[in-house]
């Protein structure tokens, strides 16, 4: 497990886990040494103290679900997360306004999240099946023109939404070359994360709740 726990993130999106049900997610953490736990800022500062005793990243997840937010509003969330003690930032693109051809948010978002975060890792999140090839394609240039970390890959953010081993690889196809993107993926099979891995991933996202059924892959 840890060769590939060190590029899988365990992504949780509920907003307000109970204390025991966070405790379990973190004690499933402790078991499969994985990179990062991805969560919503408000939980940033409990998980930071957390998982300081392991070698598990803590990222801010800025923006979700649909990061349909303003701009100026997100960046105040990403702040306040790294204040908390993120270690960095996933922050979600508005995909309808990038489907509209409004890229705002990419030119003068992208600057400021670097200022943020000062040198720590930034990640960008965009549904990526919904976003026309375009679009797709600014995104990955502006975001290694940006020195942006990764491009994380989702088709949807529904329940069970999930990003195909083909999906990605079309996606790879038309990256900027030397971007790593990230698949976000509703798995609990060490199988369908090599696959993803095979395909162009350089990291995988899933959520914690498929953590109990990674634990039993291993």
């Amino acid at each position: 497990m840890s060769e590939l726990g060190c590029c899988i993130d365990a992504v949780l999106t509920d907003m307000g886990p109970t204390r025991p049900q966070f405790d379990r997610y973190c004690s499933l953490l402790e078991q499969l040494v994985l990179r990062a736990l991805v969560l919503p800022p408000k939980l940033v500062a409990i998980a930071s103290r957390r998982l300081s005793s392991l070698n598990t990243e803590t990222v801010a997840l800025v923006g979700y679900p649909f990061g349909a937010y303003p701009l100026k509003a997100k960046l105040l969330d990403a702040e306040q997360s790294i204040k908390a003690g993120a270690d960095s930032l996933e922050f979600v693109l508005d995909v309808d306004a990038l489907a509209d051809g409004d890229y705002e948010e990419l030119e003068h978002g992208l600057p400021c999240l670097a200022e943020i975060v000062s040198g720590g890792a930034i990640g960008l999140i965009a549904d990526a099946e919904h976003l026309p090839a375009k679009a797709w394609k600014a995104v990955c240039r502006m975001a290694f023109e940006n020195g942006i970390s990764y491009v994380a890959c989702t088709a949807g953010f529904g329940e069970g939404s999930t990003t195909t081993p083909e999906l990605l690889a079309s996606l790879k196809e038309s990256a900027s070359r030397g971007l790593r993107l990230k698949a976000w993926q509703d798995t609990g099979s060490l199988g369908e994360v090599q696959a993803l891995r095979d395909a162009g991933a350089s990291l995988v996202g899933i959520p914690t709740l498929s953590l109990e059924r990674l634990v039993g892959a291993v």
